[in-house]
């Protein structure tokens, strides 16, 4: 994590849930393009889509909140 990551658990927390979100989609990004190469079945790329979309959105989520948490606390420094 960098300097600037929140020192929480709960930040820590959603870092490391976006970092493995990120991951998850980029295999499903690859499976995804395998699918289509391959010609997989209609139904199988629309599982695939599906899966994507959620983790994108629950990604958005958790990076709203982290966004939310980190403009919430006082930068380092400040009110000296």
């Amino acid at each position: 994590m960098s300097a600037s990551a929140p020192q929480g658990s709960s930040g820590q927390g959603r870092a490391t849930r976006i970092e493995l979100l990120n991951g998850h989609i980029s295999w499903l990004l690859m499976e995804l393009a395998a699918a289509y190469r391959d010609g997989r079945p209609e139904v199988e790329i629309a599982q695939l889509e599906d899966a994507l979309t959620q983790a994108r959105q629950e990604r958005q989520q958790l990076v709203e909140e982290e966004l939310s948490q980190l403009a919430e606390e006082p930068e380092e420094g400040t009110g000296q």
